[in-house]
């Protein structure tokens, strides 16, 4: 078997094995269900040599049939409240596994650097998650219940051919080898098919969720015939492929159908000479062929589960990369949760993305408990890295993040982030109530907590207009919709109770009316006071009032200093400033 499927399904069993005593029962019930299943042939040469074409009398002939009847309409409800058995206990082993390795794979994704989501594709991860993890089943389907059941009847069946007629069965064995053997050829072919159908499939789903997110971008150049037209080269290269493997099922049905026939004909012409030669009786000959129809039906399924198994081999492979990231960001083995104050340096911090070309180079600052720094700067310039370094979604090539005079890497990161708050550009909200998104982040606060934390965002009042009030989902779909402005004031209440020391304002009333922006910064004036706070804002209302201001350009701090200090060195802030009277 290939390596990576040993791999792939080495790792999986981590998943199976808390499972172990159940499997081992559906093991006991496949043992028994297996000779249940075959016992049916024995009846039919009892029919047929006892009955059918017996000399005996009517009445003993006729109760004969009777009791047969009797024992397999038994033997049928005892079979099904076996299998009952068999499916839900499966099923339970199955939806288990697939729960653990979901919410694994969940938590895993949690723990990522932001790093992580920057390589990988929001769709592929997704597609990793819905289309791969549908192949699972199968597969566990395939190694608990259909090659083992199989693999008992495929020797049963086997054992009592040669007991009816040891010749019969070497003519039956020296066919099978060839059938088999095409079948399986078409079921390579059919593997190599379908991944191909999964990799066209998932490169679909990620442009979908691409193109889906972005339509706001679509809609404002006018590129949705352009779109269109993608798609529909995607789609149809998904529908090629499809097409193919749809021609190899067509191909390999009647193929194999004929094989079968052939090889049966072979069988019964044989059959026919032992029964012509009174070296086999009709019983046997039929009980044979149920028999052999039997064996024939495993070999089937324990080809068709082999495909599965390796086909989902790749499945799990691909769910399984997403555990070989490792986060960048690590917690140190002995890191502390203090609480902080406020107090912040920068020591000439370097940093760039994937390790490559440094967005901002010897970065140094120091900012007293309850200051306000604003960063200035051209889009691109490395505002938003220096607040990303803060909170520790990155660590520094070069440098060092001081917090208090400790070191951010000597941090438990929860304990960190839970002390900071960002309200950021654009506002992310869950399809939930109001109240819970409110207090997302501080899950523990009371309503009347949520409902004065509002207030202070200036909020409260259009929440009570909501239809249930703090009670009121919000969401694209069936929940209420919010205005950029509403959206916004969500967020602030959001910090305010979350009562952080250091607060992040990520252009947080760039893009609202000058109604909304009234309300919006009333309550960020508000919900400064007393806290460390960074604001990345081209407002200029806000950034007049910073302790101070860092102009950055080109990744380096270039200018430093309050409003007043930065207009008098007659420098890019001056520039800035007087290019516009509101905006910088």
């Amino acid at each position: 078997m290939d390596r990576s499927i040993i791999k792939a399904y080495r790792e999986l069993y981590v998943y199976i094995k808390p499972y172990k005593l159940l499997i081992f029962l559906l093991f006991l019930i496949t043992i028994i269900l297996a000779p249940s299943r075959l016992i049916f042939s024995p009846i039919l040469k009892f029919l047929f040599d006892e009955v059918f074409n017996s000399q005996k009398a009517y009445n003993v002939a006729l109760r004969n049939l009777h009791t047969a009847i009797l024992l397999i309409v038994g033997i049928t409800i005892i079979q099904g409240i076996i299998q009952y058995w068999q499916i839900y206990i499966q099923s339970v082993i199955t939806q288990r596994v697939m729960n653990d390795l979901r919410v694994r794979v969940y938590a895993h994704l949690q723990k990522l650097s932001m790093e992580f989501y920057q390589r990988w594709h929001t769709g592929e991860i997704i597609s990793r998650l819905s289309n791969d993890t549908t192949l699972i089943p199968q597969a566990l389907n395939s190694i608990l219940i259909d090659v083992p059941l199989s693999g008992l009847m495929l020797i049963g069946a086997l054992g009592y051919m040669v007991y009816l007629n040891w010749k019969l069965t070497l003519f039956t064995l020296a066919i099978l080898p060839f059938i088999a053997s095409v079948v399986s050829y078409l079921g390579n072919q059919m593997v190599r098919v379908t991944r191909q159908v999964q990799q066209r499939f998932a490169e679909l789903v990620k442009l979908l969720e691409e193109r889906i997110s972005g339509v706001h971008l679509i809609k404002s150049f006018g590129m949705e015939e352009s779109e269109i037209f993608r798609f529909q080269k995607v789609s149809k290269e998904s529908l090629e492929v499809s097409l193919k493997s749809a021609k190899i099922i067509a191909t390999q049905t009647p193929i194999i159908t004929l094989l079968q026939t052939i090889g049966l004909l072979g069988i019964l012409w044989f059959g026919g000479l032992q029964v012509l030669n009174k070296s086999m009786t009709s019983g046997s000959l039929m009980a044979f062929f149920t028999a052999l129809l039997m064996m024939v039906d495993p070999i089937s399924s324990i080809s068709r589960s082999f495909n599965i198994i390796s086909q989902s081999a790749g499945a799990i492979g691909r769910i399984f990369e997403l555990f070989e990231a490792e986060p960048l960001v690590r917690e140190k083995p002995n890191a502390i949760t203090i609480p902080i104050k406020g107090e912040i340096e920068f020591k000439n911090v370097t940093f760039g993305y994937d390790g490559g070309d440094p967005v901002i180079r010897n970065v140094s600052f120091r900012v007293n408990p309850g200051e306000i720094v604003a960063l200035v700067g051209r889009s691109g310039a490395g505002k938003t890295t220096i607040v990303n370094l803060l909170m520790r979604f990155y660590d520094p090539q070069e440098g060092s993040i001081l917090i208090d005079k400790v070191d951010i890497r000597d941090f438990r990161i929860y304990s960190l982030r839970q002390q900071m708050s960002i309200v950021p550009q654009d506002t992310i909200l869950f399809s939930d109530t109001i109240l819970e998104n409110i207090r997302y982040g501080t899950p523990y606060a009371t309503r009347e907590e949520v409902v004065e934390a509002a207030k202070s965002a200036n909020a409260h009042d259009f929440i009570m207009q909501l239809p249930n009030g703090y009670d009121t989902v919000i969401g694209e779909e069936s929940g209420v919709r919010l205005s950029g402005g509403q959206r916004q004031r969500i967020a602030i209440a959001r910090a305010f109770l979350h009562n952080p020391k250091i607060l992040i304002l990520d252009e947080a009333t760039s893009a609202l009316d000058p109604e909304s922006e009234s309300l919006v910064k009333d309550a960020i004036i508000k919900l400064m006071k007393g806290r460390t706070t960074f604001i990345i804002s081209h407002r200029l209302g806000f950034v007049k009032e910073a302790d101070l201001i860092l102009v950055i350009e080109n990744g380096e701090i270039i200018e430093k200093g309050t409003h007043k200090e930065l207009l008098a060195k007659n420098g890019i802030y001056r520039r800035f400033y007087e290019a516009g009277s509101e905006t910088l």
